[in-house]
């Protein structure tokens, strides 16, 4: 019995809200900076453990990606350079600057440590990912047209701007005022 008809088959409907079947994880621009903002850059590891996870399944390497994110700063460069592999193999003419865009990111992502309001310039640190992220969204277009690679915004999403969103502007607010005497 062929699997079309077969009536003791798994559902194969699609799930709303479900993972993105696209060969390489990129997320909408507007989402990548509003949830690293918010989750004051935490939001950048998530997206790195699910491009590398994308990565992991279409090179077929024992890859692993949650040590990957959590050393985020430091595979940055592997990351840009896999994804520039990929886009050569496609004959995509966009290539990242691998190494700036590593070290950008290594660097943004120090400047935690700086003296009070200075610090805040390591929130930009989702940056140097926007290129990698655009440079995954047109592989994905060109690779696999028919499966969609921008998975929106999930529930979680909305819950975390919604509650961090208020948290880190008030923090920012507090950053600025004066001491109390």
């Amino acid at each position: 019995m062929d699997e079309a008809r077969n009536p003791y088959a798994t559902p194969k409907a699609a799930i709303a809200g479900a993972a993105s079947d696209a060969p390489f994880f990129a997320t909408p621009t507007a989402k990548l900076v509003a949830l690293s903002l918010v989750t004051f850059s935490l939001y950048e590891v998530v997206w790195t453990y699910y491009s590398w996870k994308a990565l992991r399944a279409r090179l077929a390497r024992p890859i692993r990606p949650f040590w990957r994110a959590v050393f985020a700063p430091i595979w940055m460069f592997g990351l840009c350079d896999e994804l520039n592999r990929e886009a050569r193999d496609a004959s995509l003419a966009t290539q990242l600057a691998a190494g700036g865009l590593a070290v950008a990111f290594l660097v943004l992502n120090a400047l935690w440590r700086l003296p009070g309001p200075w610090s805040l310039v390591s929130l930009l640190s989702f940056v140097p990912l926007l290129p990698a992220n655009s440079l995954a969204r047109r592989l994905n277009e060109q690779l696999a047209p028919e499966r969609p690679s921008a998975v929106g915004w999930s529930g979680w999403n909305v819950v975390a701007v919604l509650a961090f969103g208020p948290l880190a502007l008030l923090g920012l607010i507090a950053m600025f005022l004066p001491p109390e005497p």
